[in-house]
């Protein structure tokens, strides 16, 4: 047998690129926007990080940061789904969003 090629781990960058791509045809343009907004924003820091190196209690601590009601949640699915389809796909890796919770919105009374 010959052994295996050793391929660089993908960032989570290009996992988010590759999910982009994929969602162009199953995703309103509106949610395509917002998913954009949320890498280039919130989730900047893990845009260079290897994909396998995003800790649960990393990705937990950088949400936790996210202070705009709703997009905690909203960044949180995001990254879960880029994960999915990154699994689903062959990657070999981890999704550190499983078991993170949803953070409760606040009524406005």
């Amino acid at each position: 047998l010959l052994p295996s090629i050793i391929r660089p781990q993908p960032t989570f960058g290009q996992l988010a690129e590759r999910w982009l791509v994929d969602a162009e045809r199953r995703c309103k343009p509106g949610y395509l926007k917002e998913a954009r907004w949320l890498i280039e924003r919130e989730l900047k820091p893990l845009v260079s990080v290897r994909a396998g190196r995003i800790t649960r209690s990393e990705l937990a601590s950088l949400l936790g940061k996210v202070d705009k009601p709703g997009m905690h949640n909203k960044a949180l699915a995001f990254v879960s789904s880029v994960y999915g389809l990154a699994i689903a796909t062959g990657f070999d890796g981890e999704n550190p969003a499983r078991g993170l919770r949803k953070r409760q919105l606040r009524v406005q009374e």
